[in-house]
């Protein structure tokens, strides 16, 4: 058996894995922030009044994590193949599946935002974090639809795209979710979250 080395082919690889990185380390940071800017510029319990909703709906990503898992391999087979059309139906219908699958929770949430909050963290929790679920439930239904098309893009080879344009949302959701939660309180930073998930 023989081995051989290519520096073109490792050039490649780590071009694709330094894109990848900065995404990951770029999206703690989306996922953090707000709760920073709400403990800097209001309290610490409207830090509480916005994480406890936050967790609530996170929990949904589950539905898109696990779609997207299996899409990955499949994206870059048919991508490095050149079955452009099959790639289309694929993106297609997992988007419709993804769809069908995170609006009949979304709409729970929505619907009986309050209710739930009550019933799970009492009276205060649902009188300051009803506002905050419904939007986030909005945020998350946005940001689960986006797991394809950033899976797509990851697939196809081309993770610079999303490094590139998390490097230019960075400061841009900085300057709107200051404003807004400076404003709006924590209402804004769901406000905010919505906006950069749109």
């Amino acid at each position: 058996r023989e081995y051989a080395a290519s520096f073109a082919l490792f050039r490649q690889l780590f071009a694709f894995g330094g894109w990848v990185t900065v995404s990951a380390i770029l999206s703690p940071i989306f996922i953090y922030l707000d709760r920073f800017l709400i403990g800097s510029l209001l309290t610490i319990s409207a830090v509480a009044y916005y994480t406890a909703p936050y967790e609530i709906v996170t929990r949904l990503l589950i539905i898109p994590t696990s779609i997207a898992s299996v899409l990955f391999p499949s994206f870059s087979s048919l991508a490095s193949s050149g079955v452009r059309d099959k790639l289309n139906v694929t993106v297609m219908r997992s988007t419709k599946y993804l769809i069908t699958a995170m609006v009949p929770p979304t709409i729970v949430l929505l619907l009986f935002a309050e209710d739930i909050l009550r019933i799970w963290l009492g009276n205060d929790f649902a009188r300051e974090s009803t506002g905050v679920l419904r939007v986030l439930s909005l945020a998350i239904l946005l940001n689960g639809i986006g797991y394809i098309p950033f899976v797509l893009i990851q697939g196809v080879g081309r993770p610079d795209v999303l490094a590139k344009y998390y490097l230019i949302e960075l400061p841009l959701y900085v300057g709107v979710a200051f404003l807004l939660i400076s404003k709006l309180g924590i209402d804004g930073a769901a406000l905010a979250s919505v906006l950069r998930m749109i």
